[in-house]
């Protein structure tokens, strides 16, 4: 899980540099390749963590190409 968490912040930090097919592009090979290698070698028993790892990949989506959905839950977050 670290891993995905390292490739999705060098991404964060390159966000405003990328286009809608790059992000594609950058999320196939860049970070599902190590969520499905680690689903690889942990199997099935390993739900949970794969979820977490699926719920950090989907708030870097909707960040990416829904930011204002991504303001309004950071801001009830903080409530």
């Amino acid at each position: 899980m670290e891993k995905t968490s390292e490739k999705l912040g060098y991404l964060y930090g390159i966000k405003r540099f990328l286009t809608s097919s790059t992000v594609k592009v950058m999320m196939n090979s860049y970070v599902h390749s190590v969520a499905d290698y680690y689903l690889d070698i942990s199997g099935i028993h390993m739900e949970n963590m794969m979820q977490l790892i699926q719920a950090k990949i989907d708030r870097f989506l909707i960040n990416i190409y829904v930011p204002t959905i991504a303001k309004i839950r950071k801001n009830k977050e903080e409530w």
